[in-house]
């Protein structure tokens, strides 16, 4: 397994413990056990970025840049009313 793979892999399981602890820290049953998945999200989305960053500058993680009527349409798309 080469580096990419490996940290696509990372990521891939770093962005599930993201969505578990989520779902955890929303269905805590008492405040103590909600900041604790809290604190374990926060970790967990710090991570994320560093392994992004890190692949971006390998130039492994490519984004397209968005035109903005594309932008707007999403941000429409999204909007509270």
């Amino acid at each position: 397994m080469d580096n990419k793979m490996m940290m696509e892999n990372l990521l891939n399981s770093t962005k599930t413990m993201i969505s578990l602890y989520e779902h955890a820290s929303v269905e805590a049953s008492t405040p103590k056990i909600h900041e604790e998945f809290k604190t374990l999200l926060n970790d967990a989305l710090e991570l994320q970025h560093e392994i992004y960053t890190a692949m971006s500058e390998e130039g492994w993680y490519k984004m397209e840049k968005a035109e903005t009527k594309q932008i707007t349409k999403t941000i429409s798309k999204y909007a509270v009313h």
